[in-house]
């Protein structure tokens, strides 16, 4: 073991030595004074500074000043005033009454003393807002800042009331918005005969005329070809003539021959379509060419040959 003197290499004599090495040993016993070690003036640094902050605390200095001053924490600040044994400038201290209310007033809390105060345990207190009596610990006496356990689960419980109620109505909004649209649907909602195939269908478009693709294809032929017969002026076409609502109209019996006319009578190739004797056809019972309108009380169903016989001819 080294000599604790700065600068010296020899060992130590003993531990009544003081860790010195005889030269330096001798040389305090010559001149009278003690040696004190490192370990010894930290020592005393440390209880000169816990006196000076003992005193400070009795002359009223609070305890986040102290502890702010020296750099010390909560924990080592009540290590020194238990060191001190002054029970005084203890926080836990028993406390009467009237000296709770004061401190409750003092530190602006919303409480009132309720009983059952037991010294570092705990404390009753009553909540000014609520009236709800809630045991705390004894340390909330000392904070400036405390809210009701009742009052928070109130608090708790109104904002999950409120937020249920917030998705509540809009599910509302939604389920309305939604009820909204199928009922101005529903309101377009109507009941149209077909011209071709004389069937009656429900459609919700403003502009449908023919319940299918297929009868859509019918009709346009048909127009085309209406448009393209110069013998029909357009003061003459009154109505739109479908064979197939004519064919259902008359019960598919020729007006001509009072026979019944064949639907497929016809011959399909790829490029044409051959209808045959028995097919059935409009007949306009005042020709066109005579000054005949287009119109369902001007036509009858005949067969294809039996119109054809009877060409422009008056009628019967």
């Amino acid at each position: 073991m080294k000599c604790k003197i700065d600068g010296c290499c020899n060992n130590a004599l003993d531990r009544y030595s003081h860790g010195m090495c005889s030269k330096h040993y001798l040389q305090v016993l010559s001149c009278g004074k003690t040696y004190k070690t490192k370990y010894e003036e930290k020592r005393e640094a440390i209880e000169a500074r816990n006196a000076e902050i003992i005193q400070l605390l009795k002359d009223g200095i609070s305890r986040s000043e102290i502890r702010k001053r020296y750099n010390i924490s909560r924990d080592s600040l009540k290590w020194i005033v238990k060191q001190s044994g002054d029970d005084s400038l203890k926080i836990d201290q028993a406390l009467t009454t009237e000296q709770i209310a004061q401190k409750l007033i003092d530190n602006g809390l919303q409480f009132e003393y309720a009983g059952e105060y037991k010294r570092g345990s705990h404390v009753l207190l009553r909540c000014k807002v609520c009236g709800e009596v809630v045991r705390y610990s004894c340390a909330v006496l000392y904070k400036k800042h405390l809210q009701c356990k009742e009052c928070k689960r109130m608090e708790r419980e109104q904002a999950k009331k409120q937020k249920a109620e917030k998705a509540a109505a809009k599910d509302q909004a939604r389920a309305d918005a939604v009820k909204k649209k199928v009922m101005q649907h529903e309101a377009r909602r109507r009941e149209v005969v077909c011209p071709v195939c004389g069937e009656t269908f429900v459609t919700y478009k403003a502009k449908q005329i023919v319940c299918s693709p297929e009868c859509k294809r019918k009709r346009e032929n048909r127009m085309h070809s209406h448009r393209k017969d110069t013998r029909i002026s357009k003061d003459k076409r009154i109505d739109k003539i479908s064979l197939d609502v004519l064919f259902q109209r008359d019960h598919g019996i020729c007006h001509i021959c009072g026979k019944q006319c064949d639907w497929n009578d016809y011959t399909q190739t790829d490029t044409a379509f051959i209808a045959g004797n028995l097919y059935p056809s409009i007949d306009h019972i005042i020709p066109v060419s005579l000054g005949g309108e287009d119109s369902w009380n001007n036509v009858k169903l005949a067969h294809r040959i039996c119109n054809s016989i009877k060409s422009d001819n008056a009628p019967y």
